[in-house]
């Protein structure tokens, strides 16, 4: 199965969103619990640096999809018009 670049780039902002709720539950359950294993404050710092990261992931990967789509639709506007032999002498 070949992925296209569009393709990819949704599968990449599937991935950050798996990344925001990794960070939201490290945040939200488990630095609240009474002695966790690293300590608390390694799972705050890790669920906002996940969320952070997960949604400047899907910024950017939105912006990639709408360059991708604009460059789909200059190239379907641009005609390819080629001149014929008398006009291309005649210059």
């Amino acid at each position: 199965m070949v992925l296209t670049e569009q393709k990819k780039s949704f599968l990449g902002i599937a991935i950050c969103i798996l990344g925001f709720f990794i960070g939201l539950i490290s945040l939200e359950v488990i630095s609240k619990l009474e002695e966790p294993f690293l300590g608390n404050t390694f799972y705050i710092i890790t669920g906002c640096a996940l969320m952070v990261g997960s949604l400047l992931g899907v910024y950017f990967l939105i912006q990639h999809i709408r360059k991708i789509r604009r460059r789909k639709e200059r190239r379907k506007k641009s005609n390819i018009v080629f001149l014929n032999d008398e006009k291309r002498h005649k210059r």
